[in-house]
C-alpha cells in the first residue's frame, strides 16, 4: 500500500511459470480481481474529488491506470492458462484412466492364463487317469483272453 495515496502497490509476475497449478492460477486470478475492484473503486473515488490534493490525484490516476491495464493483460493471461491447464488436465485425466483400464485388462488376463493352466493340469491329471484305466481294462482283456485260449 503507497503510504501517501492509500493506493495497492502490487507486485504483479511479469509472465506466468508454466509449471503453476490450476488451483495457484485460479487464486491468482482472483487476487488480480479483488485488487482490480479496489483499484477501480479507488479510481471512482479521485473522479468523485474525494481524496488527496489534484496532484497526488493525478499521480494516483495514472498509477492506477497502468495498474489496471496490468490486470487486465494478466487476467486475460491467466484465463488462458487456465484454458491450456484444463486441456492439458483433460488430455492427463485421459490417459490416466486409459492406463487403468489397461490394467485391469492385464490383470484379468493374467487370471484367465492361471485359471488355463489350472484346468490344462487338471485335464491332464484326468487324462493319465483315465489312460490308467483303459491300460487295466486291456489287462483283463488279455487275461481273460489266453485263460480262454488255454
Amino acid at each position: 500500500m503507497n503510504a501517501s495515496t492509500g493506493t495497492p502497490r502490487l507486485s504483479i509476475p511479469s509472465r506466468i511459470p508454466a509449471f503453476w497449478s490450476t488451483e495457484q492460477l485460479v487464486e491468482l486470478n482472483g487476487s488480480l480481481e479483488a485488487q482490480n475492484r479496489l483499484l477501480e473503486a479507488r479510481l471512482a473515488d479521485l473522479h468523485a474529488g474525494q481524496g488527496p490534493s489534484a496532484e497526488k490525484a493525478q499521480s494516483d490516476l495514472k498509477h492506477i491506470s497502468l495498474l489496471i491495464s496490468k490486470l487486465l493483460a494478466e487476467n486475460k493471461d491467466i484465463q488462458s492458462s487456465l484454458q491450456r491447464s484444463t486441456t492439458c488436465n483433460s488430455s492427463t485425466e485421459t490417459q490416466y484412466f486409459d492406463e487403468i483400464a489397461q490394467q485391469v485388462v492385464d490383470e484379468k488376463l493374467e487370471q484367465l492364463e492361471a485359471q488355463n493352466l489350472m484346468y490344462y493340469f487338471q485335464q491332464q491329471s484326468d487324462n493319465r487317469r483315465v489312460q490308467k484305466y483303459v491300460d487295466q481294462q486291456k489287462q483283463c482283456i488279455q487275461q481273460l483272453q489266453q485263460k480262454l485260449n488255454i
